[in-house]
């Protein structure tokens, strides 16, 4: 079973645990997403959660993800945002490759921080709070290096 745009779109646009997640994102952020060889752009047109079916012109995050990820993300029922947050936590730090999500950041620490990128964090609450401390991301120092490093 192949993901479609459509099925796409209704969860970015449509899904009460994606609206609330993308509260805090200034309108005009880009985020990249290719799922296998398709590429979409999420952004804010208006305060409302967008997504285009065509590749971002100025992404600011870029995820690249397995079909099959993509698929899990858009069906599985989600209790909570942080529990949307550590599933896709989870497939970036997967060893396995039908399953692992790729995140590069084309903007900087201050850029991502004014633009609202923090404020998913923050709607994820305790959930992703207490999944990074597993992770050793206790302070947005070591978010701050970790997003320099991805930094492409």
């Amino acid at each position: 079973m192949s993901v479609s745009f459509d099925a796409l779109k209704d969860f970015f646009e449509k899904n009460p645990l994606c609206i609330k997640a993308a509260q805090s994102l200034k309108n005009g952020a880009e985020i990249s997403l290719k799922v296998e060889d398709s590429f979409y752009t999420f952004t804010k047109i208006s305060g409302a959660n967008a997504l285009k079916n065509e590749a971002a012109t100025k992404a600011d995050i870029s995820f690249t993800m397995p079909e099959a990820t993509a698929l899990d993300l858009i069906s599985k029922s989600f209790h909570s945002v942080g529990a949307v947050g550590v599933f896709l936590f989870q497939e970036v730090a997967s060893s396995d490759s039908t399953r692992k999500v790729h995140v590069k950041f084309h903007s900087g620490f201050l850029s991502l921080m004014a633009s609202g990128y923090f404020g998913i964090l923050t709607a994820g609450g305790k959930d992703v709070a207490e999944y990074l401390a597993t992770k050793g991301f206790t302070n947005f120092n070591k978010l701050k290096s970790v997003i320099t490093n991805l930094r492409g």
